[in-house]
């Protein structure tokens, strides 16, 4: 399939050997031994869902004010990422550096990153990108902390383990012309497999991930024939990534807790970067304590409702400051001039409207207005019911899913027990501020002790 250029989040897939012998953690334990004899024996036990760290990548920002001065202090010329927009060359660049035994890169722009080779990024004006998981403003000098790379196993049989990155480490361009072209010639592919392999895997690492062989077709009308690609790393195909989302992410999913009508929040963000944006935003909103009567709060959020740098969203009768995740969200579905009917996933065109959840064109009556609550709550059930969670979870269960995770939240912050918690009814105050409602503190806690 040819493809036009454009900034990919990147979800990479990889394959390694069932026979290695470099320890690695599995679920957060480290292997038992190193000999090939024991980590063959480890790795042939993994089960599809579980989480191996294999590598290593630049991810949590830096934010100890002190360690930055050190830092900005250590001299670190930019090698540039080498962005073009309709004005010319961009100064983003980045640098990596060791102190005190630890690696770290720094990075900077002067400019948004562009969302297609020469072409400027609308909607931004002083931030890098509004991609993956935080914002980072223009003319800023930015560190982060390598740290080991987690992959989500998807398959384990006699040709290795495949694995898929469980977060976007970072963004990249698919190609840098103006014109569509093959994954097999994208600069996409030259870059993962050239600088990020080099970057992310020691020399005993890269002998162990296999090069697998992958179906890529391309358009008929052109004389490419690059139909199947030998690749290290790859981007998942749309058939592939379909295919996980819809089956294998089930199976990832904390079934426990879904038995018990509870969905986590790793098990939310799993289920918001497999469906359009316009319902993943819903589905955030609900879970971090944005609802009102009907949804009609989250149908009446505009752009300018949202504070992007100070992270918060202005309601009519609160403030309530919101994740990274929901703002990146919030900005997709505010872009995107289409949406997806559940569970076909057929596309279908929004009309333009200054609201973040977009009408869709066969909406009746009065497109610009907001959407009808029926409209989102129908949206949310389709999705839940394309995850086989509709006889467990409702969007009720999704917005109490989300008072659990912020009392286990603050339960954390106070060095306290989930029970000693909901005992605390202060302590509830904020939470209950947030959902606009009442925390039963005794009711919680019967219901949910034996699960969380």
């Amino acid at each position: 399939m040819l493809k036009k250029s454009f900034s990919v989040l990147l979800a990479i897939l990889m394959s390694i050997s069932i026979v290695t012998t470099v320890p690695f953690s599995v679920n957060g334990e480290e292997s038992s031994g190193n000999t090939a004899e024991t980590v063959s024996e480890e790795t042939k036990n993994l089960n599809v869902g579980d989480i191996i760290e294999f590598g290593s990548y630049p991810q949590k920002q830096v934010t100890d004010t002190e360690l930055i001065s050190k830092l900005n202090d250590i001299d670190a010329p930019l090698i540039s990422y080498g962005y073009v927009n309709s004005t010319g060359k961009i100064n983003m660049g980045y640098a990596d550096v060791t102190y005190k035994s630890v690696k770290y890169r720094k990075v900077f722009s002067d400019k948004p990153m562009p969302g297609r080779y020469g072409v400027n990024v609308k909607f931004i004006k002083d931030y890098i990108s509004y991609a993956g998981e935080g914002t980072y403003k223009i003319n800023e000098v930015y560190w982060f902390k390598y740290e080991p790379i987690q992959w989500k196993v998807l398959k384990n049989d006699s040709n290795g383990v495949t694995v898929l990155a469980e977060r976007n480490l970072d963004t990249s361009m698919y190609n840098r012309i103006s014109y569509a072209q093959s994954w097999y010639e994208s600069y996409l592919r030259n870059w993962l497999n050239g600088k990020f392999y080099s970057v992310a895997f020691s020399n005993e690492e890269k002998s162990l991930i296999n090069s697998t062989k992958h179906y890529n077709p391309v358009n008929q009308n052109t004389n490419y024939d690059y139909d199947f690609v030998v690749d290290k790393l790859r981007i998942p195909t749309k058939s592939e990534y379909d295919s996980f989302t819809v089956d294998d992410l089930v199976s990832c999913l904390n079934t426990e807790l879904i038995q018990n009508k509870i969905l986590s929040r790793q098990s939310i963000l799993n289920m918001c970067i497999s469906i359009a944006p316009r319902e993943a935003f819903a589905i955030l909103c609900l879970f971090e304590g944005i609802e009102g009567k009907g949804c009609r709060e989250i149908a009446n959020i505009k752009e300018s409702d949202i504070d992007f740098k100070n992270k918060v969203i202005h309601l009519e009768t609160r403030d309530i400051s919101v994740s990274d995740e929901l703002l990146h969200f919030a900005r997709l579905a505010n872009e995107l001039t289409y949406t997806y009917m559940y569970p076909s996933k057929q596309a279908i065109d929004l009309s333009p409207s200054p609201y973040i959840v977009k009408n869709t064109i066969l909406a009746k009556g009065n497109k610009a207005a907001p959407v009808s609550w029926r409209n989102i709550a129908n949206s949310v059930k389709k999705v839940l019911s394309m995850y086989n969670l509709d006889d467990y979870i409702t969007s009720k269960n999704i917005r109490e899913s989300g008072k659990l995770y912020y009392v286990q939240l603050r339960a954390q912050e106070l060095g306290l027990s989930f029970e000693e918690t909901l005992k605390q009814e202060k302590e509830l105050v904020k939470i209950e501020q947030r959902f606009d409602c009442k925390i039963n503190g005794y009711l919680m806690r019967k219901t949910y002790k034996d699960h969380l």
